[in-house]
């Protein structure tokens, strides 16, 4: 899945968005690799391997984060909402639960973090 309306280096801006905001990532010196010390043993991702936007065990942690931080998290059919942060999709069999869920944690990060 490819978030809809979204370029390739969109998608790996926000998943390292996502990556350094919210999960503890960091960046190599050569800003290249990122590192995951939350994890033993440590792993290392290049930003192009982050896959938040097409796989919900990914995605399913940073939800968990969110609600770790007090905020919210209610994931609906074609929607999810982070407290007062909002993405929903009208649009007949355009739009899936998790991309709407990758959205809002997108917008929430830019908003609030």
């Amino acid at each position: 899945m490819i978030v809809e309306n979204t370029n390739l280096e969109e998608i790996i801006k926000n998943n390292t968005l996502i990556a350094t905001k919210l999960m503890g990532m960091l960046f190599t010196p050569t800003n290249t690799i990122l590192l995951d010390k939350t994890v033993k043993p440590q792993r290392a991702f290049r930003p192009e391997d982050l896959d938040y936007h097409k796989n919900w065990s990914s995605l399913m942690p940073v939800v968990e984060k969110v609600e770790e931080l007090g905020y919210g998290v209610t994931i609906y059919r074609k929607g999810c909402q982070i407290n007062d942060v909002f993405s929903t999709s009208n649009e007949f069999n355009h739009s899936s639960k998790k991309e709407e869920t990758y959205k809002a944690i997108v917008k929430f990060i830019n908003l609030k973090i």
